[in-house]
């Protein structure tokens, strides 16, 4: 096991939770476990379904502050670390973490390690190498304005350099050269499965096999927390920012097919405006953010007219919830309809202009194995047809 301590702060336990039918609960945090929370209120003790919850967040502002990261860890069940440091030798990772503890770890439960800033369109093309199948790992450098990647094997890594073996032979590549490494996973048996994410306020995003909270009324004790992977962490109380529960974004998803088509229909065929107009996973087209009524999202879709996006299921989902709207760099003009199909069954058919509010969406899914997402030409032809679907999300 790895164990991380983050230091924590005097404060009491006491979150607001916010259930998907929109009310909010507030009260003592007593207990988190995939069945769902019991929280200390006023009125007494109220028990929250897992099945009912979107996520909890502490009453008043989780601080932190230290010098920002240098280095972003990711482990193979998804789990995100921000630290200042990383090194590997003989197969054990160590991270230094952005509080100043130490994580140590099998290499072999590390999926990527980044050493610079994941922003802009280079987070979209490090995105897409991460996505790709490799055969062996992955050295990603910074070319111009884009990146590339060599396939070989890494080895040990200190603070200065990177040894990899390319085409056998023996490399050692200086760390200012590159811009991360991705590790090489053979298929293996699925971990256990996530019921909730845990972020703090220093920048980790940590995914949630279990977790023991310490005895009611003890605020200053630290929450112990396991992964998926096996990492068992010990958290703060007063860094936990949010903890969203076991949700599943559609944009975090590969569609199964992903179509654009120009309104002039042999315009479609010109590769540069099919790669231009190509539906967008987490970013905009005409910014890197997506933006609805002046709140910003970091997962959504952004879909230009005519897109048709379809997906597979596993048939396990029971609700699809997301806000749709024209993307607020073009309003008031914009004209979609918006189609949404569960197995051919349309679950959702309307017309979202660029004057007209964004749109929240509540779909029942159960049992859906293919999804369809259709943005269809509304009354103004193609003209500032962008259609931003944003914190689109799979509810078991």
């Amino acid at each position: 096991m790895a164990y991380l301590l983050l230091a924590w702060l005097a404060v009491a336990l006491e979150f607001k939770a916010s259930l998907l039918d929109g009310r909010t609960v507030q009260g003592q945090l007593v207990e988190l476990s995939p069945a769902g929370v019991l929280l200390e209120t006023p009125l007494g003790r109220e028990s929250l379904p897992a099945a009912e919850l979107a996520g909890l967040e502490p009453v008043g502002t989780a601080e932190f502050s230290s010098a920002p990261p240098r280095v972003w860890v990711e482990l193979i069940d998804g789990s995100r670390l921000a630290g200042h440091g990383y090194s590997v030798s003989g197969g054990r990772a160590v991270v230094s973490l952005v509080e100043g503890a130490e994580i140590r770890l099998p290499a072999a439960r590390v999926a990527a390690v980044r050493l610079r800033p994941p922003e802009g369109e280079l987070a979209h093309r490090w995105q897409e190498i991460a996505a790709a199948e490799h055969t062996g790992d992955v050295l990603v450098v910074r070319r111009q304005k884009t990146l590339d990647f060599l396939t070989g094997v890494l080895g040990d890594v200190d603070e200065e350099k990177v040894a990899f073996m390319l085409d056998g032979e023996r490399l050692s590549v200086r760390r200012n050269r590159i811009e991360g490494w991705i590790y090489f996973h053979p298929p293996a048996q699925p971990l256990p499965k996530a019921f909730c994410r845990l972020a703090t306020a220093s920048g980790h995003s940590i995914e949630v096999q279990s977790v023991q909270l310490p005895q009611a009324g003890s605020a200053e004790e630290p929450w112990q927390v396991t992964t998926p992977a096996g990492v068992s962490l010990r958290v703060a109380a007063g860094h936990v920012a949010r903890i969203e529960f076991a949700v599943q974004y559609l944009s975090d998803l590969e569609p199964e097919r992903a179509n654009w088509s120009d309104y002039v229909s042999a315009a479609s065929a010109i590769p540069v405006l099919a790669e231009l107009y190509a539906p967008r996973r987490n970013r905009g087209f005409l910014s890197n953010e997506l933006q609805l009524d002046g709140r910003k999202f970091a997962k959504g879709l952004a879909l230009r007219s005519r897109s048709e996006l379809v997906w597979r299921l596993p048939g396990t989902h029971r609700r699809l919830t997301a806000i749709a709207g024209i993307d607020d760099a073009v309003r008031p003009r914009g004209s979609v309809r918006l189609v949404i199909q569960g197995d051919a069954r349309t679950l959702l058919e309307t017309t979202l202009t660029g004057q007209t509010p964004p749109l929240a969406i509540d779909l029942d899914i159960s049992g859906v194995r293919r999804l369809l997402i259709l943005v269809d030409f509304g009354d103004d032809l193609d003209i500032s047809d962008f259609l931003h679907i944003c914190d689109a999300r799979l509810i078991d």
